[in-house]
């Protein structure tokens, strides 16, 4: 199968990314591919029975189910007793700062004047005139697609990296040191 990276840079359609959604960062599929790197995940969320409805949609006490699909800490704590909210071990905040650090530095190697995410185009990089750059493997170098697309799942999904923290954490790793070569701080 061809990687994120030989899509990019087959043809002169530009740049291809596949479709995200919550299942792709629970399932630990959604991310793209970076060349020579396997991501870590954890299933334990999908092998759960009724992994989406066991947390979403949890039993009240009358035994009714909830139909907000709104997280309860009701059905987190069979397997994370004294749970007492959702930043798990300060978790979603490092979630949160680490997702800032790889949107800068994605914007910051773009060398844009401006980067507009969403809206129906993706991710669209202007100049300082306000002229947009051409998305194309030439203009923009395709790791800061990926590291982009990469963040977007992550932000996207919602759950700041508690649906599958391994596949979040490793997702925004990664996307980081291929546009910087560093580490991020976690």
């Amino acid at each position: 199968p061809a990687t994120a990276l030989s899509r990019f840079t087959a043809g002169q359609a530009g740049f291809t990314y596949p479709h995200y959604g919550p299942a792709a960062l629970t399932t630990g599929k959604g991310g793209m591919h970076i060349e020579g790197v396997t991501y870590a995940s954890s299933a334990a969320h999908v092998n759960i029975k009724d992994s989406c409805v066991a947390c979403h949609m949890p039993k009240t006490d009358e035994g009714y189910v909830r139909h907000t699909f709104k997280a309860d800490l009701q059905g987190c704590v069979a397997c994370h007793s004294g749970i007492t909210d959702f930043n798990y071990k300060g978790f979603q905040d490092k979630i949160k700062k680490n997702l800032d650090e790889v949107y800068n530095a994605a914007f910051e190697a773009s060398g844009a004047a401006e980067l507009v995410v969403g809206g129906g185009a993706g991710f669209t990089f202007k100049r300082a005139d306000g002229s947009t750059i051409e998305p194309k493997p030439e203009n923009i170098d395709p790791k800061i697609f990926i590291a982009l697309y990469n963040w977007y799942t992550v932000k996207g999904d919602g759950s700041y990296g508690i649906h599958n923290p391994k596949y979040a954490k490793s997702l925004l790793d990664e996307s980081y040191k291929a546009l910087t070569g560093k580490e991020l701080q976690w």
